[in-house]
């Protein structure tokens, strides 16, 4: 009837080199004559299954944390379709990123959302895969095999850091003047000493003191800000202060704020009563007899803390003792 089906060999169709292939037609009747050769349109041979050939991120480099978001895009060896499931890129700090539609792309891209604990140095792509389904190419060909790709570390320099730094107690010996700020002391531009953990370099520490800033960056988990001297001249005499520290790592990690020790604030110089002779032990005229036992001399102060050293300066010679109650009795010795 003018028609016929030619088989062709699997191993025939097998051997074709993959590309634009056509085939010939050839066919003569009883009597020998020869129909004119036809050559059939083209078909492709493709029977490469697609590879992925890179992961890469539009996401500028730089520090991230939570719940910061970068771009992961996986390129394909040629245009790909995904049908009934996902690829799930797994990175390096066991977050992924799901890629849920691909019609007839080349690449294909998702989002990965930083969670609590997760870290990388330098983020990459530890494995591809599919939850279900298959992803072809136009020919049909599945993928089948989904390592041998460029890492995303090759081409970006993402760090993602989630472990929040940390500022050690701000004691009253941090602070130059100690723990009280005396009239002298305010006189001149004082400091607090901080130390860091998990602030890099350059990353700023900020003091806060009376309601005013002060800043300095961080070197080798340390720093020294300054506090000005019209700072310290504006604090009230009398009054107890405390300070707070802040500072933050590169990817925006905030250490939980910290406040000093208090420090008390006393520009009050104190004062020494007048000493008259009824304070001296022998009174106004000291005689051979009083001068073989040792003497006192009592002393009255006012604005002296308790312990605090009184000193009496007799002949070039010092004698002393500590204050209590603002007075104290200070004995100066027979032999002087």
């Amino acid at each position: 009837s003018n028609a016929t089906t030619v088989t062709i060999t699997a191993a025939d169709l097998q051997n074709l080199t993959e590309g634009s292939v056509t085939m010939t037609a050839d066919v003569s009747d009883a009597a020998g004559n020869a129909a004119a050769q036809v050559t059939s349109s083209a078909f492709t041979y493709d029977k490469t299954a697609p590879t992925i050939s890179q992961v890469t991120s539009t996401t500028n480099d730089g520090s991230y944390n939570v719940p910061d978001e970068i771009n992961i895009t996986v390129g394909f060896s040629e245009a790909v379709t995904l049908s009934g499931g996902n690829l799930v890129v797994t990175l390096d700090t066991g977050g992924t990123a799901t890629i849920s539609s691909i019609t007839a792309a080349s690449t294909a891209s998702a989002t990965y959302t930083v969670g609590s604990g997760e870290t990388s140095a330098d983020l990459s792509a530890t494995g591809i895969a599919l939850s279900a389904g298959t992803l072809t190419d136009a020919a049909g060909n599945a993928m089948s095999v989904f390592g041998g790709y460029t890492d995303l570390a090759d081409s970006s320099a993402l760090v993602v850091d989630t472990t929040v730094p940390t500022i050690s107690a701000i004691g009253t010996g941090a602070l130059s003047w100690g723990a009280v700020l005396n009239a002298t002391e305010d006189n001149s531009n004082g400091t607090v000493t901080v130390t860091t953990s998990g602030a890099e370099d350059g990353q700023t520490v900020t003091i806060t003191l009376n309601g005013a800033t002060y800043t300095n960056t961080v070197s080798s988990d340390a720093t020294t800000v300054t506090i000005t001297a019209a700072a310290l001249q504006a604090l009230t005499d009398g009054q107890s202060y405390t300070l707070t520290a802040d500072v933050s790592d590169a990817a925006g990690n905030a250490a939980a704020q910290v406040t000093s020790s208090s420090f008390a604030v006393d520009k009050t110089s104190p004062t020494i009563s007048a000493i008259g002779t009824s304070a001296f032990s022998w009174g106004a005229v000291l005689n051979a007899t009083e001068d073989d036992n040792n003497g006192t001399v009592t002393v009255t102060t006012t604005g002296v803390e308790d312990g605090q050293t009184v000193t009496i300066t007799l002949n070039g010679a010092t004698y002393t003792n500590t204050v209590s109650s603002d007075a104290t009795t200070v004995t100066i010795t027979a032999a002087a």
